[in-house]
């Protein structure tokens, strides 16, 4: 899916996971465009496994595995992520000294680095006694949310499920290491439309939390 602006004025193509577009990006933009009236967004909402195949100027992502070494480095800096596992209100889930034991691991097919960082970072093992995968995060959540298993998603994603408590976070949330970042992917990503969007977006994520 793609917002376009034909308007005359600086523009900058933007891509990012579907979910973190859905949940977090779009219904912010009413303050970028407020802040930088002049600059036309344009956004392509994909899975994780085609963010690098949209033409864009800028790729927003926190998994940069897949990306070549060369635009790895050229990564820009937006802040921390941090993952935790996620379900429902008395789910049947175990948490030991070492070991998070639960039914089902719900896991995103195209991000599995995602359980095995938490593992690292939480110094917990998982014991899953099987799993259920979907390509978006989105549907991730929302199958925690129907009692299916336990998701693991980045906390700003779900902020509201927890705050009104149909999802609790049993275990801790993690920082991962690389953070997220945007990949400049066009001679456009060093314009004046993409900094004050990177600025407008760093600036959106630290006061989030």
């Amino acid at each position: 899916m793609q917002l376009r602006d034909e308007a005359r004025g600086p523009a900058v193509h933007v891509a990012c996971s579907a979910t973190f577009a859905m949940r977090w990006l779009v219904p912010r933009l009413p303050a970028f465009y407020r802040a930088q009236p002049e600059v036309r967004l344009r956004l392509s909402m994909t899975t994780a496994r085609e963010l690098r195949h949209e033409g864009a100027d800028l790729v927003i992502a926190w998994d940069r595995s897949g990306f070549p070494a060369a635009e790895r480095a050229r990564a820009i800096p937006l802040g921390p992520v941090a993952f935790g596992p996620v379900c429902p209100p008395g789910y049947g889930l175990e948490v030991a000294a070492t070991r998070l034991r639960l039914p089902v691991r719900i896991t995103h097919e195209h991000t599995t680095r995602a359980w095995e960082l938490w593992q690292a970072g939480a110094g917990l093992g998982v014991e899953a006694g099987r799993e259920l995968s979907f390509p978006h995060t989105h549907l991730c959540i929302e199958a925690a949310l129907a009692g299916l298993g336990v998701a693991l998603v980045e906390r700003r994603l779900v902020r509201e499920e927890l705050a009104a408590g149909r999802l609790e976070a049993p275990c801790s949330f993690v920082d991962f290491p690389e953070g997220l970042a945007a990949v400049p992917t066009s001679d456009r990503a060093a314009a004046p439309a993409a900094a004050a969007f990177l600025a407008w977006l760093r600036q959106s994520l630290e006061a989030a939390g």
